[in-house]
């Protein structure tokens, strides 16, 4: 049993697969609270969603793994993603910001 359980890619793995490739690299920086290029509200409205889903998905693949007895351990080159979506989410942040005072200077 052991040996099988080596054999399995923990979920929180399979997990950070699916998303790796989907999570884009954000490109707008804000200088100062203004951003280098026209946001697509989309665009940011997908990658909020997307990191909401990244971490849902990674609690629940968290449980799975701690109920079947998963090592929680985690490939280095797939830490890189958790490291992204924190970045991303402190820019969305700052963004959602940026857009809230230039409606403030619009109204």
């Amino acid at each position: 049993m052991a040996s099988e359980r080596r054999q399995i890619m923990c979920v929180v793995s399979m997990v950070v697969d699916h998303y790796q490739p989907l999570i884009i690299p954000w490109k707008y920086k804000i200088e100062p609270s203004i951003p280098a290029k026209p946001i697509d509200l989309a665009d940011l409205e997908h990658l909020e969603n997307l990191i909401k889903d990244y971490r849902e998905a990674v609690a629940a693949a968290t449980t799975v793994d701690r109920l079947t007895k998963q090592s929680d351990s985690i490939d280095p080159e797939k830490l890189k993603l958790h490291k992204r979506i924190e970045e991303l989410e402190l820019e969305v942040k700052e963004l959602r910001e940026a857009i809230k005072k230039l409606d403030e200077i619009i109204k």
